[in-house]
């Protein structure tokens, strides 16, 4: 329908109401109720608004007061961005749903003209109410306050509640099909966004990028993260079951190469973050055949950017130092924002997908495991796993097409390295040339003092004389009298006979070994269990000797032990085969069984690793 404008029309010009007085080429002249002139510009086609002029002869004088009415009260957010805060605090001050104030706001901006706001005629129909304005309220604050919540109310909970209110007014109640159509009208993300909270709504909504911000070349950026394992590991002398391992892994994101990762039975801890860090700037060669793995590894080099999460272990005072001796910069993941480690995540999905077609499988769900034994059809000892691992990671992940860069790790590693066509390469990064060094910065670390006997740590005293310069040295900084200076000391959990020394002057590490050089060596885990087990039998002063005493007799019985289990199962099989299979438990057999377990009981209470923030004397 075509639109124009006569002499004598009223219209609508900057929410004010004209009559048209006079038409003069492309000049209206016009006059408002209280007789003040005015001229305007003309440019009106057909069916368009145009200068902000709208034909309202057709609007009913109450429509147009109660389009005024609205735009008075939604007044205050225009030109504002509106808050959630502020559409509720208006919402309480008008009784006026938020939901509908946020459909003026929505219509009003669409033209900027009050017209916008004219009620419009219930003539029902698709897609229309054919309520009165009372019910809509009604139905519309109903649903804001019970359905779009947390509590997540049915929809039958909701009309109840209107309901109840319809019945205090004097109205009669909408029908049900009606308060379920207007929620399912609402889009999927508002209901998700209130019904789920915003977390939510942004996983299943927001576009999953395939590329990282920081991902410029090879090394440029890597997530790190830990899973636990879904199989169980059995030990190397038994068989026997002794847990789920912890897998420590780092991804390259330009890449999705695996540039490192660590396996470990004790909770996620600097420690293991550490020894995966210093796997990936390391070369992998020697590692590699120690393993009888004979593919190419190639990575390894500084890390610009490390992204980890704000768990505790990645905020170690040793991770700190380290990746600043290194110049690794570390970004942590935004709280509550898991899409920003989507990548070392979904690789980690992917091992566990794959670990669930071994023996020993724990599966990552109640109904896939069902009736399966874990424990009974555990197959694969640390060594094993970690070896498994390794050659998938090396010959079949690194291998295989990646949708994500449309080519495998190893070929877009190289591709950043060596470059192509399109792009120029980084080139290769030198091998850092003391090993140690970077095995021992990414270690847990302690201050001590040096004694005239040397040092003292965990109860076990260490000397060499490297240390002889330092002894008793005062800590002159700390201006206090007499104080002792503490210097850093390295100690690798796995193997504590040695503590490394560093020197402050030469910035060096040395080793200082065991006083007692006959002391065998032994890891933290055991002598924690050690310490334990003395503390239980009411030791109060655990020495040096007792400790290396205690840890002797745990030899004699585990080598005992080993003994008797295997004489044990060979005898147990014989008379399982006897009665058909049927297992027997001899009184006697099972008494020394309860020996084995024992001594696996301490080994599966070890506490998590020291990250270096403990500063003892």
């Amino acid at each position: 329908m075509e639109e124009a404008i006569y002499k004598g029309d009223i219209i609508l010009y900057e929410e004010t109401k004209y009559e048209v007085i006079e038409l003069d080429g492309d000049e209206l002249k016009l006059v408002d109720t209280s007789g003040n002139h005015k001229t305007v510009k003309l440019s009106i086609a057909s069916g368009k608004i145009i200068n902000g002029i709208e034909i309202i002869e057709s609007y009913s004088e109450k429509k147009l007061k109660e389009a005024k009415s609205r735009l008075a009260i939604i007044k205050p957010l225009i030109g504002k961005k509106g808050s959630r805060k502020e559409v509720e605090e208006l919402s309480e001050k008008s009784g006026i749903s938020t939901a509908t104030l946020y459909r003026w706001l929505k219509k009003y901006k669409e033209t900027e003209l009050m017209t916008s706001l004219v009620p419009e005629d219930r003539s029902g129909g698709k897609g229309k109410s054919r309520l009165d304005s009372d019910k809509d309220e009604i139905i519309d604050r109903n649903i804001e306050k019970h359905y779009l919540k947390s509590q997540r109310k049915s929809i039958k909970q909701v009309h109840l509640e209107i309901q109840l209110e319809c019945r205090e007014r004097g109205l009669g109640a909408p029908h049900y099909n009606t308060v379920r159509r207007r929620v399912l009208a609402l889009s999927e993300l508002e209901r998700v966004k209130h019904r789920l909270g915003r977390a939510a709504a942004r996983k299943k909504f927001s576009p999953k990028v395939s590329s990282f911000p920081d991902s410029l070349f090879p090394l440029s950026s890597v997530q790190i993260d830990h899973t636990p394992l879904d199989i169980i590991v059995v030990d190397e002398k038994y068989r026997e079951p002794i847990g789920r391992p912890w897998l420590t892994l780092a991804i390259d994101t330009y890449s999705r190469m695996v540039v490192g990762f660590y396996i470990g039975f004790e909770s996620p801890n600097a420690m293991s973050v550490g020894l995966c860090i210093s796997q990936a700037i390391l070369p992998k060669e020697e590692y590699l055949a120690q393993n009888e793995i004979y593919s190419l590894w190639p990575c390894h080099g500084k890390i610009r950017c490390i992204h980890m999460d704000n768990a505790m272990e990645f905020r170690s005072k040793m991770l700190e130092h380290a990746c600043l001796e290194y110049q690794i910069d570390i970004n942590w993941r935004p709280v509550k924002v898991p899409e920003y480690g989507g990548m070392i995540e979904r690789l980690l999905g992917t091992f566990s997908k794959e670990l669930h077609q071994l023996e020993g499988t724990t599966f990552n769900k109640y109904l896939n495991r069902r009736e399966y034994d874990s424990e009974k059809r555990a197959v694969f000892t640390y060594s094993e796993i970690e070896k498994w691992i390794l050659t998938y990671i090396v010959e079949v992940y690194h291998q295989k097409l990646h949708l994500g860069i449309n080519t495998s790790p190893i070929n877009k590693w190289r591709e950043g390295i060596i470059g192509t066509d399109e792009i120029v390469g980084v080139g290769y990064q030198p091998v850092l040339a003391d090993k140690r060094k970077v095995l021992l910065d990414f270690m847990p670390f302690e201050f001590r003092t040096i004694q005239d006997y040397g040092v003292l740590v965990d109860g076990i005293y260490y000397y060499s004389d490297i240390l002889r310069k330092w002894i008793n040295s005062l800590d002159v900084k700390s201006g206090k009298l007499r104080a002792k200076k503490k210097f850093k000391f390295k100690r690798d959990p796995r193997d504590i006979s040695v503590l490394y020394f560093l020197d402050p002057e030469l910035k060096e590490y040395f080793p200082v070994p065991y006083r007692n050089t006959s002391h065998p060596p032994m890891t933290k885990w055991e002598l924690k269990a050690i310490k334990d087990e003395l503390a239980k039998r009411g030791m109060q002063v655990i020495n040096e000797d007792a400790i290396f005493d205690a840890y002797k007799r745990l030899r004699e019985i585990e080598d005992r032990s080993l003994k008797q289990t295997k004489k044990a199962r060979r005898l147990d099989e014989v008379k399982n085969k006897q009665k058909g299979h049927k297992k027997i438990i001899n009184p006697t057999i099972s008494k020394m069984i309860e020996v084995d377990d024992d001594i696996f009981q301490v080994h599966e209470s070890f506490e998590d690793i020291d990250d270096g923030s403990s500063r003892k004397q």
